[in-house]
């Protein structure tokens, strides 16, 4: 085997350097598993702060009289639904009769 001049100070370097690079991936593994973490924690963030609007906006339409016809439409079914899922879930069930 023909060694190139220097070849010896580049394969100390190339050890020292291999435990680095070695790190340097699980640190990179690392990150990926932390935004995809972040990437989850941001979507179910954005489904609650969704939900949170649509129980403002109920809120306001059912508060104010000038939307009677709205909340008709909108929040008394809504409520409905709401009650009725949860009728059917619990132990309940038996005693809620909803109109429709």
């Amino acid at each position: 085997m023909v060694l190139l001049p220097y070849s010896k100070e580049i394969d100390a370097f190339f050890d020292l350097v291999k435990p680095l690079v070695a790190r340097g991936i699980e640190v990179l593994q690392t990150i990926k598993y932390i935004s995809i973490f972040l990437v989850v924690y941001q979507i179910i963030q954005i489904l609650f702060f969704a939900l949170i609007l649509a129980a403002m906006l109920g809120l306001l339409i059912s508060v104010n009289p000038d939307l009677e016809y709205e909340r008709q439409q909108l929040v008394t079914p809504t409520m409905k639904w709401i009650v009725e899922r949860i009728a059917r879930r619990s132990r309940w069930k038996d005693n809620i009769k909803i109109k429709h």
